[in-house]
């Protein structure tokens, strides 16, 4: 997939998942990580009602995410996952 290039922090928008997400959820995850969550797990996970997932989007596009796993006296970071391109600009 093909991103658009990011210049600046206002270009972001950082919010609680919509299930709409999902099928960018699970790009970015492969795009990312080397053994990614398969769409049948990722979907039973953020199911779960003490499952908190934020995404970072630019352009309507999600670009990188965080599922967190909530007990009552901590948490557990199940997942970061972040678009990785090739054609960013230093």
């Amino acid at each position: 997939a093909k991103m658009p290039v990011v210049k600046t922090l206002s270009d972001f928008v950082v919010r609680e998942f919509k299930p709409d997400d999902i099928g960018e959820l699970i790009e970015v995850d492969l795009m990312s990580d080397s053994s990614p969550f398969t769409a049948k797990q990722l979907t039973k996970i953020l199911k779960r009602k003490n499952i908190l997932c934020i995404v970072a989007s630019s352009f309507q596009q999600v670009v990188g995410f965080i599922i967190v796993e909530m007990h009552k006296y901590d948490f557990t970071i199940l997942n970061v996952a972040v678009f990785q391109s090739r054609d960013v600009e230093v």
